[in-house]
Order: C-alpha cells, then sequence, then structure tokens
C-alpha cells in the first residue's frame, strides 16, 4: 500500500539539503507520494529563553497544511519525518488535533517542558517510532 510523507527539517536545516534531496529521493523510490510543496517552518530554536510559541506557531501551520493536503488526496496513510526539533513542531500539530499514521521523529532532543504535549500528541497517532543515539550530545 502506498503511503503520504511528510518531512519537517529539524533546528536550522531551512535551507538544509536532507528533506528536499537525499530522503526524499530515498522516499520516492520507495513509492511515497508528496504535496506538490514541502512544508516549511523558520527552524529556529525556541524554549531557552521563554516560551516555545514559534514550535506551537509552525505546529498549527503543519496541522493546516495536513488538513488541505488531505482534502485533495487520496486516503492513503500519512507518515511525518520529522529531524531534531522538527518532532516538536509535529507534536504541536497533533496535539491540536492533526491525525496522522505514523510519527518518525529521528534525533529530536526530548524535553522535559514538552512532556504534557507528547503525552497529548501520542492520541492522535497510530504509531510513534523516535530514533535517537546514546552518542546523541543532544
Amino acid at each position: 500500500m502506498s503511503r503520504r510523507i511528510v518531512l519537517v527539517q529539524g533546528t536550522h536545516g531551512r535551507d538544509s539539503e536532507w528533506w528536499q534531496t537525499g530522503l526524499a529521493e530515498a522516499m520516492r523510490r520507495r513509492g511515497y507520494a508528496f504535496n506538490t510543496e514541502p512544508f516549511v517552518w523558520d527552524t529556529d530554536l525556541d524554549g531557552i529563553f521563554g516560551r516555545n510559541d514559534g514550535w506551537e506557531a509552525a505546529g498549527f501551520a503543519l496541522k493546516w497544511y495536513v488538513a488541505a493536503w488531505n482534502c485533495f488526496a487520496s486516503a492513503m496513510p500519512l507518515v511525518v519525518v520529522t529531524h531534531s526539533h522538527g518532532g516538536n513542531v509535529a507534536a504541536y500539530a497533533l496535539r491540536a488535533g492533526m491525525k496522522i499514521h505514523h510519527l518518525i521523529t529521528i534525533t529530536m532532543p526530548v524535553r522535559k517542558d514538552m512532556e504534557a504535549c507528547y503525552k497529548a500528541a501520542s492520541k492522535n497517532t497510530d504509531r510513534w517510532t523516535h530514533i535517537h543515539s546514546d552518542n546523541d550530545l543532544m
């Protein structure tokens, strides 16, 4: 069964090529469908000196990006793959009511101040896979 996929770049990754070329091309070869335009957010680090307003705003944008795509796309399951703090953007989107089949977070820093958000987010995805390394400094 084919699946749709959304890639969410991580902190300071707006100009990174991973989500536009390398990973995206590998996923296309495996039959994943992409929206005609990628999801983009400012990729700024958030919550170090205050609240996580930027991630929350980007989460609402992701929720509505997915909702718009759902209006025009088939009912194929949706997978969201994130890198770094892009995972926190997805967590806010899920907390706000976005529903997806599978969330994959790659080296997302797990933050204590986000625990309530993660708990609420987990209710709106069938599966959440967190890929990390014990040697990751973050």
